[in-house]
């Protein structure tokens, strides 16, 4: 009875480790495009809900 108790505060423990590690790293926006070299910041969004726009060079 002991051991079951002790196996899941060490599941409980290992799930938190887990999920506090899976919850540190912040990922960049916008860094695995391709094309992320020719976006620029949207100024004229002025609700914020599309931060970057598309603005490849032009001939």
């Amino acid at each position: 009875m002991e051991s079951s108790i002790a196996a899941r505060g060490l599941g409980a423990m290992a799930l938190c480790v887990l999920a506090g590690g899976c919850a540190a790293v912040t990922p960049v926006a916008y860094s695995d495009v391709a094309s992320s070299a020719y976006m620029t910041p949207d100024t004229s969004d002025s609700s914020g809900r599309v931060p970057y726009r598309y603005a490849p060079p032009v001939d």
